[in-house]
């Protein structure tokens, strides 16, 4: 079972598992420790290698979100991109809905063993689109994806858009007169829409409105 060449077959995996407890039943307790210890440190370090290569792209519906505006766009000197979905799938970009809960995803270990033991590529898609409740007002959708070849060493990659793919930009209400000007120009040469975002002093929420 140590040998890294080892595969088991679909149907072979409940005997594998089987095989591997009982393995571990019958050892003496320094070598079911030390096993135990060698295939945590094993696993831990695979797991450290896919998350090396992995970039995630983070998206949200919540525009109009306060907290959003102030923790995302330096309390409202920002902007927020506005995206057409179906131009962003097209260019091979899939969002998944990110799911809020209180209890973190959990490992299975001997799931995650078997498909060390057979080359396949571990699902980490319940870690990456899971976060605490307390972040639910973010409604957030992720792309992930895995650097490759010339990708590898860096922190991430570019993606190139269809020509479509930005519909709108929002200005925050607090944005430079020099960012301002300059998403103007770019607006008028790529011929996306431009709205402002202004707090509304009522009841805190966050006015969108078209600008002119």
């Amino acid at each position: 079972m140590n040998d890294s060449n080892y595969w088991v077959k679909p149907h072979l995996i409940v005997q594998e598992r089987e095989a591997a407890i009982q393995l571990l039943a019958l050892s003496k307790e320094n070598e079911l420790r030390s096993g135990i210890i060698n295939k945590l440190i094993e696993h831990e370090k695979l797991l450290k290698r896919q998350m090396q290569t992995l970039c995630v792209c983070s998206l949200s519906e919540a525009y109009d979100e306060p907290l959003m505006w102030s923790h995302y766009s330096d309390g409202m000197r920002g902007v927020c991109l506005m995206f057409d979905k179906d131009e962003l799938k097209r260019s091979s970009l899939e969002f998944e809905k990110v799911e809020y809960g209180n209890t973190p995803p959990k490992i299975d270990f001997f799931d995650r063993y078997i498909k060390h033991k057979n080359n396949e590529e571990m699902e980490l898609g319940k870690f990456l689109l899971t976060k605490h409740t307390g972040w639910t007002y973010e409604k957030e959708f992720r792309s992930v994806s895995f650097k490759v070849n010339d990708n590898i060493d860096q922190l991430g990659f570019l993606k190139k858009l269809k020509k479509n793919s930005l519909k709108a930009i929002i200005m925050g209400s607090k944005i430079s007169q020099v960012d301002k000007t300059l998403l103007i120009t770019l607006s008028e040469k790529f011929g996306f829409e431009l709205y402002i975002a202004k707090a509304n002093t009522e009841d805190y929420s966050v006015d969108i409105k078209e600008f002119k």
